[in-house]
């Protein structure tokens, strides 16, 4: 669901340059993600209309997919150290 809604952003609004995420759902099916970014990819023509993509967690295939190029960039969290610092 959550990349059908990437996509109806992208049609409504094609200067939408980027999309951050909150949570790793996008990435969670690799195929469907990479399909959309190879999408998002084939009417590239110069850098300035390339979509970025931030996704928040940084699970080991999060992180091989943007070593792959399959994304921008990756906001790793560790919750235990948080929720330590809090208190």
């Amino acid at each position: 669901r959550c990349i059908l809604k990437m996509k109806e952003l992208r049609e409504r609004d094609p200067e939408v340059s980027a999309i951050i995420v909150v949570g790793n759902w996008p990435m969670t099916n690799e195929t469907l993600w990479m399909d959309f970014i190879d999408e998002e990819r084939k009417d590239i023509t110069s850098e300035e209309k390339q979509l970025i993509t931030i996704i928040s967690d940084s699970s080991p295939e999060q992180v091989e997919l943007v070593t792959r190029r399959y994304g921008n960039g990756l906001v790793g969290q560790l919750p235990y150290r948080m929720g330590e610092l809090s208190l």
